[in-house]
């Protein structure tokens, strides 16, 4: 339901406290994002923001806070050149649709060839219509008529009628990326967006309910707020101005807390989190207080303190967040949060243990541990049905809660017994780890490593020829992933080929394949060479930039068990191909990355489905053989629409 125009802003809570899990919030480069335009049709068709004031044209209407349009004739006209300078833009409205026919426009600004205020045929434009000619809703842009049209849709539904809908569509031009939302949530998405506004020219036509196209209906219904921001909403601020409704701009006005933090009950030597969500004209600075004293670099949204003890029990913290509106500086303070601590009374537990081969063995634990104990070679015993492996260091690797233990050479494929007495944590009762406490690994001089997700997600073993891995994960993709890797140093160029016998089905977006990568991290540049269970087939994906999103492209038919995959460095040029023999390849694409000589190579398997393990044989892992041909005919049908009732 509609909120009256009159309705204060109100201030909501929110848990901010996860103990292990980050809270989604804005982060310091969405509050660069500006709202440029703001028509909020209390009136007439003014511009409360940037100016830029429309005109009610043929029978256009004010009720009740929004501009009412008939479906024949009424529409509003906005000025020219309204986003000529807008590259990275969010457009973001509220309407209610009354039954608006097919190609009906909710807003459309570009040119026709009929030229100014006269529609006829679209040539350069952006649109949002409620009900495309495939009966969906439907955003799009173009430069060049239809034909050229990059859009984002919501897959089998048109916009809901009847009731107010909030809706967004963001063109982020850095990342190629267009966005569809609907009442906060993400719907569409069209990762090759390469058009931008600033393609379209100094667009004489920019409508509200009016289409460049003259054979297309006028928009029936009515529109309650119009926005536009000058860069891309994140999806938390979309889903915090869907709940804040259409008569308060999240971006605009004197700085306010929209979500307080809240108290955090943490375990001793854990982290704690304390989260807030401003509204309010940008920038907005915030810095946050521990105990009524400045933390010295806390201007985030998010305050994280890394690790607690039971002396910071009862701690205090708030924020305070000052902006700029109509000139004069405007401040607010949040709510205070209290920190509580727990003690902690469990001992540490290992986790997994992992192959460094031939000589190394690393221990991942479940907290920090007590330096003495941790390091001391006696706590450790490795056995397998070869008889004992001598450990011969222990020391901590990277964390506190890491040890690298050296030992005597191991053999390739064995599966040997960690078995840990002794060991002590850090806190105050410096608990005891369970005596005895074992934990298998396989002696392999491939590294086993989830990425983006816990230490004891994921498993693998060797199989006659290969490995069969064992995955979870949300996927590889965007700007973070989460899979499981096998993986070992390569120095400078590589050509390699895998031959993957199985991939079950977790989701369409399922992947497992070959991946060269800078780094760990879950963000890290990559280039992959990957097939899937489903009809997307196999393709090369990559990431050219840390933090930037993945991209993909070429497509080849899977056939398990006779699918090969094909991954080759020359340079800073990764390619990729795909083959189901091993010796005749079609190359599915390639992209120039910038990474360093040693590159982590290997095995890359994902579910791309939360809470799912899916499992992938690999076989053949050899250097790459062969010869590259264009359309190779296949002695199958490969997967694509059907007329019978499956989807495939």
């Amino acid at each position: 339901t509609m909120r009256p125009k009159s309705k204060p802003r109100l201030a909501r809570s929110l848990v901010a406290c996860l103990k292990f899990t980050a809270m989604l919030t804005l982060s310091l480069s969405a509050l660069a994002t500006e709202v440029v335009n703001r028509y909020s049709f209390t009136s007439d068709a003014s511009d409360s923001v940037g100016n830029a004031h429309g005109t009610l044209m043929g029978g256009a209407s004010i009720a009740n806070g929004s501009v009412v349009l008939n479906g024949s004739s009424a529409y509003v006209d906005l000025p020219n050149g309204i986003i000529a300078t807008r590259s990275n833009i969010t457009f973001e409205v509220w309407v209610t649709d009354e039954g608006s026919g097919t190609w009906a426009r909710i807003f459309d600004f570009g040119f026709s060839t009929g030229g100014e205020n006269n529609p006829n045929q679209g040539t350069n434009y952006v649109f949002i219509t409620p009900q495309s000619g495939g009966g969906v809703l439907r955003a799009a842009i173009t430069v060049g008529g239809s034909g050229n049209e990059q859009v984002v849709e919501w897959p089998g539904s048109r916009l809901p009628t009847g009731r107010p809908v909030h809706v967004v569509f963001t063109i982020d031009a850095g990342n190629r990326i267009g966005r569809l939302y609907v009442d906060g949530q993400l719907v569409g998405e069209n990762p090759s967006m390469t058009h931008n506004p600033t393609m379209l020219g100094y667009t004489v036509n920019n409508w509200l309910g009016r289409s460049q196209w003259a054979w297309d209906p006028y928009f029936k219904g009515s529109i309650h707020e119009f926005r536009i921001y000058d860069g891309i909403l994140t999806p938390e601020e979309i889903a915090i101005s869907y709940q804040l409704g259409p008569n308060i701009c999240a971006l605009d006005g004197p700085v306010e807390v929209y979500r307080q933090p809240t108290n955090c009950i943490a375990m001793e030597l854990a982290s704690a989190t304390f989260s807030l969500s401003p509204i309010g004209r940008r920038p907005i600075t915030i810095q946050w207080y521990r105990n009524g004293q400045p933390i010295p670099g806390a201007t985030n949204t998010t305050l994280t303190i890394p690790i607690v003890y039971l002396t910071n029990n009862n701690d205090v913290f708030h924020a305070r967040l000052t902006n700029v509106y109509q000139g004069v500086v405007k401040w607010a303070i949040s709510s205070n949060a209290i920190l509580t601590v727990l003690p902690d009374t469990n001992g540490p537990v290992v986790l997994r243990a992992i192959s460094v081969f031939p000589t190394g063995v690393l221990v991942h634990f479940s907290e920090g541990l007590e330096p003495t104990t941790a390091t001391n070679i006696a706590n450790y015993q490795i056995t397998s049905t070869n008889g004992q492996l001598p450990v011969i260091a222990a020391s901590f690797y990277e964390t506190n809660s890491v040890i690298l233990l050296q030992t005597a050479p191991q053999t390739e494929g064995i599966t040997y017994t960690l078995t840990v007495s002794g060991v002590r944590d850090l806190a105050v009762a410096r608990n005891l780890i369970i005596p005895g406490s074992t934990v298998k690994f396989i002696a392999s001089p491939y590294m086993f490593t989830p990425i983006g997700i816990a230490i004891t997600n994921g498993e693998f073993q060797p199989i006659p020829s290969g490995f069969e891995i064992t995955a979870s994960g949300q996927g590889i993709g965007n700007t973070n992933d989460q899979f499981v890797f096998l993986w070992r140093p390569v120095t400078n160029d590589f050509d390699i080929q895998i031959r993957v016998t199985l991939l079950e089905f977790g989701e369409m977006w399922t992947r497992a394949g070959l991946m060269a990568r800078a780094g760990l991290q879950s963000n890290a540049v990559f280039a992959a060479t990957f097939a899937t269970p489903s009809h997307v087939g196999c393709h090369f994906q990559w990431r050219a930039y840390q933090g930037g999103f993945a991209n993909m492209n070429g497509y080849f038919p899977p056939n398990f068990p006779y699918t090969w995959l094909r991954l080759k460095r020359s340079g800073n040029e990764f390619s990729g191909y795909a083959s189901i023999d091993g010796r005749t390849w079609e190359f599915l694409g390639n992209a120039v990355i910038t990474m360093p000589e040693v590159v982590q190579v290997g095995l890359a398997v994902t579910a791309s489905k939360p809470d799912t393990s899916i499992t992938a044989r690999f076989a053949e892992l050899t250097n790459a053989v062969g010869v590259i041909v264009t359309n190779q005919l296949l002695p199958f049908e490969p997967p694509g629409p059907s007329s019978r009732r499956t989807p495939i």
